[in-house]
C-alpha cells in the first residue's frame, strides 16, 4: 500500500484548485466549444450552455479531486484547504473576469453583450460557492 506525503496545507490546496479550477475547466471548455461548433451552434446558445456546464464540472471535479487528495496526502485542516484553493480561484478567476471586461468594453469585434458577461460572472461566483462548500464536505481530514 502507498503510503501518505504530509505536505503544506497550501500545497493541497494549490493542486486542488490548479486540478479543479484550471485543468477541467479548460479541458471541458474545448471539448464543449468543438461539439457546439461542430452542431453549428449560437454564440448565445454556446454561452448559456455554460449554465449548465460550468457548476456541473467544478461539482463533479472537487468531487474527483477531494477523492485524490484524501488517497494521497495527509489533511490535518480540510477547512483551510478550502479556503485557500478558494481565494486562489477567487483572485486568478476574478483577475481573468477583470480582463474579459475591459476587453469588452474597449473591444468593438469582442461578440459579447453587457448581460453575458454579467450572467458569466454570476455563474462563475455560483461555482466557487459549490467548489468551497464541496470541498469542505468531501476533503476529510485523515491526519
Amino acid at each position: 500500500m502507498k503510503s501518505k506525503r504530509i505536505v503544506a496545507s497550501w500545497r493541497i490546496a494549490f493542486a486542488h484548485w490548479f486540478l479543479v479550477g484550471l485543468i477541467l475547466p479548460l479541458l471541458t471548455s474545448i471539448i464543449v466549444s468543438i461539439t457546439l461548433r461542430l452542431l453549428q451552434v449560437s454564440f448565445y446558445i454556446s454561452s448559456a450552455s455554460d449554465l449548465i456546464v460550468t457548476p456541473l464540472v467544478f461539482w463533479f471535479g472537487t468531487i474527483y479531486s477531494a477523492y485524490s487528495i484524501n488517497k494521497s496526502y495527509v489533511v490535518s485542516d480540510n477547512v483551510e484547504i478550502a479556503r485557500l484553493s478558494t481565494y486562489i480561484l477567487l483572485i486568478v478567476g476574478g483577475g481573468g473576469r477583470v480582463y474579459s471586461f475591459l476587453y469588452g468594453l474597449f473591444s468593438s469585434t469582442y461578440p459579447a453583450t453587457s448581460y453575458m458577461i454579467a450572467l458569466n460572472d454570476i455563474v462563475f461566483i455560483f461555482s466557487a460557492i459549490i467548489f468551497y462548500f464541496a470541498s469542505k464536505k468531501y476533503i476529510v481530514i485523515n491526519a
